[in-house]
């Protein structure tokens, strides 16, 4: 499953990752898949892109913190 995420990962812009770590956080969700958006990050300014995914993940994490979810309306048909 670790290189689906990495093959797949590369094609999604940073911004993207960066919301996608935010939900992962946020959630709890599968880790593997955050730790691949993670990594990608983290290769992306090594090879030189100029972007600050550390300020952006906290955005959106404030931003998702304003999301109200009934996880009860997720379960009644």
């Amino acid at each position: 499953m670790k290189s689906l995420i990495g093959e797949s990962i590369k094609k999604i812009s940073s911004k993207t990752i960066c919301s996608i770590i935010a939900l992962y956080t946020k959630y709890n969700m599968d880790k593997i898949f955050l730790e691949g958006c993670m990594n990608e990050l983290s290769s992306r300014r090594l090879n030189g892109e100029i972007f600050n995914f550390e300020d952006e993940i906290q955005n959106k994490l404030k931003e998702f913190a304003e999301i109200k979810v009934d996880y009860n309306e997720l379960f009644n048909e």
